[in-house]
């Protein structure tokens, strides 16, 4: 009876030691980190951060991934606000209208004409695209007739770069200015034009003229860029020297 009480005893006692010796299971901090969600230093694909290295969609300040969050230094594909916009093209320059020089002059168009007559064409002298001699010159006016023959080879002599312009008056323009032009200038390199008449009765009004500047007297030249700026203007006749030396100075600009 001693001996089975003595063994169950051992029983007891070897169970309760066994019992101690068995380790417990815990839920580590390293463990719980991976299970409960994101942290600060979460590279999965849908937590943001502030220092995200993955694909998430998350907004970041210095994202590498491929989100699409807007982001100031973002390499990924989202919009950023580092965009380089194309420059836009400088304004072009703007010139005060009038008829003195450093100014553009103002817009009118003429009727051409040659040795058949008038045309049906009209033309703006002032906006040509390059540099552009306007003449207005009358064949009742000995000065204009005189210095003609020299604008017309400075026309040819200056064709690729240069356009004259004569324009007659109103003045005798029926009576003489397509004859002339028949019997002097048939092959001319000069683009002959008309004035228009805006009188009334036996008063000429020379419309163009007057536009471009013209104050009574003939002949009257004005020089102009190719931006339509007046570069000289003068009263009077013009030789072929200083037609050319004032040329030139529109040229070089």
């Amino acid at each position: 009876m001693k001996n089975k009480i003595f063994s169950l005893l051992l029983i007891i006692f070897a169970c309760i030691l066994l019992a101690s010796c068995t380790p417990t299971p815990q839920t580590t901090d390293t463990e719980s980190e991976k299970n409960e969600g994101d942290t600060s230093t979460d590279t999965g694909s849908q937590g943001g951060t502030s220092t995200d290295s993955g694909e998430g969609t998350g907004d970041s300040s210095t994202s590498n991934g491929e989100g699409t969050g807007d982001s100031s230094t973002s390499s990924g594909e989202g919009d950023t606000n580092t965009d380089v916009e194309n420059p836009s093209e400088p304004p072009e320059e703007s010139y005060e209208i009038g008829t003195q020089v450093g100014q553009k002059l103002p817009s009118y168009f003429v009727e051409t004409f040659d040795e058949n007559g008038l045309s049906g064409e009209c033309i703006d002298p002032s906006a040509l695209g390059k540099v552009t001699v306007i003449n207005f010159w009358g064949t009742w006016c000995p000065p204009c007739v005189g210095e003609l023959p020299e604008f017309s080879e400075v026309a040819t002599e200056y064709k690729d770069s240069v356009t004259i312009v004569a324009i007659h008056s109103v003045q005798n323009f029926s009576t003489g200015a397509v004859s002339h032009i028949k019997n002097n200038f048939a092959d001319s390199d000069i683009i002959f034009a008309a004035d228009e008449d805006l009188g009334e009765g036996n008063v000429y009004f020379d419309e163009c003229y007057e536009t471009f500047g013209g104050n009574g007297y003939y002949p009257y030249t004005i020089i102009i860029d190719e931006n339509g700026v007046i570069t000289y203007a003068k009263e009077g006749a013009l030789s072929k020297a200083a037609l050319i030396s004032k040329i030139e100075a529109s040229l070089a600009g």
